[in-house]
């Protein structure tokens, strides 16, 4: 997932997520013969990174990194209360197109919300 490279790259730890691996969990579960997928086509459950809940904190942006990830990091996240925590700006996109650049300093996250869902409802542009 692009997400877990990113994160990894930023902060050195490996992990990912069980949105994310649904399909490798979903081959990792025993079925009625008691084997899984994964074993049945001989390959081992050590290769899966350790999960996390999607929302949880992986690490510390570590300070060496340098290159241009070290001045901007794009951040997914529908969450508004953690886009306020940890973002300077927000870009809201709806359908492809970007309908809002905005900076968030003193922004209340009802303030975010209703930006977003105005940008997602047809009618509001």
């Amino acid at each position: 997932d692009h997400k877990d490279s990113l994160a990894f790259r930023l902060t050195c730890v490996l992990h990912s997520d069980p949105i994310s691996l649904a399909r490798l969990l979903a081959a990792s579960t025993e079925g009625p013969d008691g084997r899984t997928l994964l074993a049945a086509a001989g390959l081992s459950e050590a290769f899966l990174p350790v999960l996390f809940h999607p929302t949880s904190r992986v690490g510390t942006v570590q300070a060496d990194i340098g290159g241009p990830s070290s001045r901007t990091v794009i951040l997914i996240i529908h969450n508004m209360r953690d886009v306020i925590a940890l973002a300077d700006r927000a870009i809201i996109l709806s359908n492809g197109h970007k309908v809002a650049d905005m900076p968030l300093a003193g922004v209340t996250t009802g303030q975010l919300r209703q930006r977003v869902m105005g940008a997602a409802d047809p009618t509001a542009r």
